[in-house]
């Protein structure tokens, strides 16, 4: 409930002589509506979206910092014990090695299978542990 002493005594005045620009604008937001099929996310709000996604997904997370997108490839297995490393040392929530995988999948790195039968990943190396990615 709005206090006495701040309500507009003049509102429904006001919103009388606003009464066309009022309808003008709720007719125009249902034709925006009814030409997309759906409401459009303000960029804010895409932005704050797509932040808080990268936040969460600490697989993401993983990648960003241990490897390096290329034309190379990674073993899953050292992949996936560099993960569990990784992930015990940010807290975050270990991953079975078949979740693991289907989150490499979602992230665009199917798996493979290189020489002699050995599980890869194309398309990712690991950096080098001691921080020099050269």
């Amino acid at each position: 409930m709005i206090p006495e002493h701040e309500r507009d005594a003049h509102l429904d005045e006001q919103l009388q002589l606003d009464a066309d620009a009022i309808l003008c604008w709720a007719v125009q937001g249902h034709a925006d509506y009814a030409a997309r099929g759906e409401l459009a996310e303000p960029q804010s709000v895409l932005a704050a979206t797509s932040d808080y996604q990268k936040a969460s997904d600490a697989v993401a997370r993983f990648l960003d910092e241990e490897t390096t997108r290329c034309n190379g490839f990674a073993i899953t297995a050292e992949l996936f014990a560099r993960w569990c490393r990784w992930a015990q040392i940010e807290g975050t929530e270990a991953l079975s090695q078949r979740a693991f995988g289907q989150a490499l999948d979602g992230h665009g790195l199917p798996g493979d299978k290189g020489a002699k039968g050995i599980r890869i990943r194309r398309g990712v190396i690991l950096n080098s542990e001691d921080g020099d990615d050269s």
